[in-house]
């Protein structure tokens, strides 16, 4: 199963929602430049603890979100807004290769 994140963001808030299925709230708009591993619920956990094999590729944030869930990474920085193309271009190539 591939993760990725197609939107670029600079924190967990819009990573998290869509983990955990819900919206951040106000509390969670102040961590926004900062991630600490996700302690809820949430499908990435409940797919890992069932045995899946995950994959990953995109935002580095969802690294800082889940650091022992994926069995495979590919990172990408996400903090440099001048660059609008590493992540899409890493997913990319990281996708063609997992389904070849």
């Amino acid at each position: 199963m591939l993760f990725s994140q197609w939107q670029h963001n600079h924190g967990g808030n819009k990573c998290v929602s869509h983990a955990q299925g819900g919206l951040p709230t106000f509390v969670d708009i102040g961590s926004s430049f900062s991630a600490a591993a996700v302690a809820e619920d949430n499908l990435i956990d409940q797919l890992a603890d069932s045995g899946r094999r995950l994959a990953f590729a995109g935002d580095d944030t969802w690294m800082q979100l889940f650091p022992r869930q994926f069995h495979d990474a590919a990172p990408y920085p996400s903090f440099n807004v001048q660059d609008l193309h590493t992540v899409d271009d890493g997913v990319w190539q990281v996708m063609q290769q997992c389904v070849s």
